[in-house]
């Protein structure tokens, strides 16, 4: 865990938004556990807090726009069914 740690926290904020893209749905919800696991061994020795809170909120943007995606995907395919 310290090792996956170590990698998040040596992104920096613009380089996040990258990362995350690139990722599938499936490799999101990984770093999302991962990322929640860090907050529960987050410090105020350590400071992963509120790096995770930016990781946090990344992945978080990422999978709304794919929640959007899909829910206008499917009111257009209604619409024209209809």
């Amino acid at each position: 865990m310290q090792s996956v740690m170590k990698v998040l926290m040596a992104y920096k904020s613009n380089d996040m938004d990258a990362a995350v893209k690139s990722l599938d749905e499936n490799k999101r919800d990984v770093l999302m556990k991962y990322i929640y696991r860090g907050f529960e061994l987050s410090s105020d020795s350590n400071g992963y807090g509120a790096q995770l809170l930016v990781w946090h909120d990344k992945v978080c943007c990422v999978n709304l726009l794919s929640l959007r995606e899909f829910v206008c995907l499917l009111v257009l395919y209604v619409v024209v069914i209809s």
